[in-house]
């Protein structure tokens, strides 16, 4: 094993028991940033009351996490290339852990639990992108269609258990659990891929397309923030600013 973490000129693919383990890391950590996603839908009716917002408030703690979900998907072909599979997949779970941890410690701060939520899809957002690459490189031709085939079925599987566990959880426990629990699984995901997964990929440098980035996520923000039934007050102060900044980078 070389000094990146990886297995030398033949981690490509590897031994077939070394890409079952990686395989279920990596699967195991998306099945969790997908599960995120509805995790919290059952809790919003107790953090309303809590936090003494309104329900269209609340409701950004889900859409802001799949706005930043889809944000995150055109930036993760340049992740993929630019770093190591290893160091990348250990980062972005690292970035989930720590948007759980500020969920559990927001201390009654609204705009900290949703800073939490965004910091949590931000690594949710790159991760589904991030395993199909992995796989193209992990499995030979003749096995890539049942790979993709299973990562498809944790991609539906995921927003589907989150309800469900939610609602168990918090039959019994407060909502924070919600995270204490999400933060308990992301840091022992974390550990396993410091053992289990290795680098499958070559580094080649390229160049963020930054422009591309800032109108992909100002584009899709005005299109979503005149939708959502905030104050008509903040989505003219969104609309101006977007503009604005527009203007100033042309």
């Amino acid at each position: 094993m070389n000094k990146d973490g990886g297995k030398g000129k033949g981690s490509k693919g590897g031994t077939r028991g070394s890409r079952t383990a990686m395989m279920g890391t990596l699967l195991a950590g998306a099945f969790l940033a997908l599960m995120a996603e509805t995790f919290l839908n059952n809790a919003l009716p107790t953090i309303m009351a809590e936090f003494h917002v309104s329900q269209s408030t609340a409701q950004w703690l889900s859409t802001s996490y799949l706005l930043v979900v889809g944000l995150m998907i055109p930036v993760s072909a340049w992740v993929f290339s630019n770093f190591r599979s290893k160091h990348t997949f250990m980062a972005m779970m690292a970035i989930f852990l720590t948007g759980s941890l500020v969920c559990v410690f927001c201390k009654g701060h609204f705009p900290l639990l949703l800073a939490g939520r965004i910091i949590q899809a931000v690594a949710a957002g790159s991760l589904m992108p991030f395993i199909q690459n992995v796989v193209l490189l992990l499995f030979p031709p003749d096995r890539r269609g049942v790979a993709l085939g299973v990562v498809g079925l944790v991609v539906a599987l995921g927003p589907t258990v989150g309800p469900t566990l939610s609602g168990f959880v918090l039959e019994h426990w407060s909502w924070r659990a919600l995270f204490v629990l999400l933060a308990a699984l992301s840091a022992a995901i974390l550990v396993a891929s410091f053992f289990l997964v290795y680098t499958v990929n070559h580094r080649v440098r390229t160049r963020l397309d930054v422009p591309s980035v800032v109108y992909s996520c100002l584009g899709l923000g005005s299109f979503c923030t005149p939708c959502s039934p905030l104050e008509t007050r903040v989505v003219r102060q969104c609309l101006t600013w977007d503009c604005c900044l527009l203007a100033c980078w042309s």
